[in-house]
């Protein structure tokens, strides 16, 4: 079914939410997602300014509520839902930013450089960070049955070096508790998989055992992604840093990322292009961990990619879909 464009109609009443604060930049943007296709530049455009002036509001409000001590006592996180997978139902009540920031930087440190030394793990072939996710907004349901536990069990039994884990309820059936859920059954380094545009988002994943958390170039401005960059490495964890172009890798190495991820996949025609990921491994040191992210479904493209200097693939949709997706992790870790 072809996706029906956002006129600029939609674009103003996108920027009439933004003002009024009725929605998350973490939902305009899954929301949205499944049209981009359909969408003009210069719409495109428009669409990722709203979404980056949303985060941007999104995150002074989360700081204003930080440093109030999350006065309301809703116990809610950055999405609005309750907090009674973390804590009790009557310590929600009192529970504060202060509150969930210490318990994650108190947490273990066996998070630390998780993500940076996967490749180190497995020197002589290409790693693979194996992906959950119960659905795309351009596929659809990939999984009848989602237990993202026992998805974690056979990919660590299989041989992946981490997990990615989605976190996104809207387009991708997937909430935080799925972290710790996975994380009761692995010691692989995990991966929070979400559209992050505040500090709580972090400490939330901490809270849930994550090892690294997922930090887009486009959704924030070089000086707020060195901001959540920061706040990620005080907690313990690593960011993937996402890019897809040029530009982008300049502002992420910029920002001093130790790992980053190349999108294959130009969410304006959703075409994949491997290509990217060798036009952009020159513009990265060799002391980082270079990601290949999207469009990766056989041997071949794994091939390809670590020919060009990958260092690790992360695989998604190809496990979900795959009848044996412990043969098929094996089969792409060339």
């Amino acid at each position: 079914m072809t996706a029906s464009p956002l006129t600029s109609k939609t674009v103003r009443e996108l920027r009439g939410l933004l003002d009024r604060r009725e929605v998350s930049a973490v939902e305009l943007a899954a929301v949205h997602l499944d049209r981009i296709e359909a969408l003009d530049k210069s719409t495109v455009k428009s669409l990722i300014t709203v979404t980056r002036e949303l985060a941007e509001a999104q995150a002074r409000l989360a700081d204003e509520r930080l440093a109030a001590g999350w006065a309301d006592a809703r116990g809610e996180d950055a999405n609005g839902r309750g907090l009674a997978g973390t804590v009790g139902a009557e310590q929600a009540k009192n529970f504060s930013g202060s509150d969930i920031e210490r318990d994650a930087i108190e947490r273990d440190d066996r998070a630390i450089g998780a993500l940076a030394e996967i490749g180190e793990h497995y020197p002589n072939r290409l790693t693979v960070i194996a992906e959950m996710k119960a659905r795309t907004p351009v596929m659809g349901s990939l999984s009848s049955e989602y237990v993202p536990a026992r998805l974690a069990a056979v990919y660590s039994a299989a041989g992946a070096a981490a997990l990615s884990v989605l976190c996104q309820a809207t387009s991708f059936g997937g909430r935080p508790e799925h972290v710790s859920e996975a994380r009761g059954v692995t010691d692989l380094p995990i991966l929070r998989k979400d559209f992050v545009v505040d500090e709580y988002q972090i400490f939330e994943a901490r809270a849930y055992g994550a090892d690294a958390i997922l930090l887009i170039v486009a959704a924030a401005s070089p000086e707020r992604l060195r901001e959540l960059l920061g706040v990620v490495r005080r907690t313990g964890m690593e960011a993937l840093v996402e890019v897809s172009d040029e530009e982008e890798m300049e502002v992420a190495v910029g920002a001093g990322a130790g790992v980053v991820g190349v999108n294959h996949r130009d969410l304006r025609t959703f075409e994949v292009d491997l290509g990217l990921s060798g036009r952009l491994r020159p513009l990265l040191g060799a002391d980082a961990v270079f990601v290949a992210e999207s469009g990766v479904h056989s041997a071949e493209d794994a091939r390809q990619l670590r020919a060009v200097g990958v260092d690790a693939i992360l695989v998604g949709e190809a496990l979900m879909r795959a009848p044996d997706p412990a043969a098929k992790l094996r089969e792409l870790a060339v």
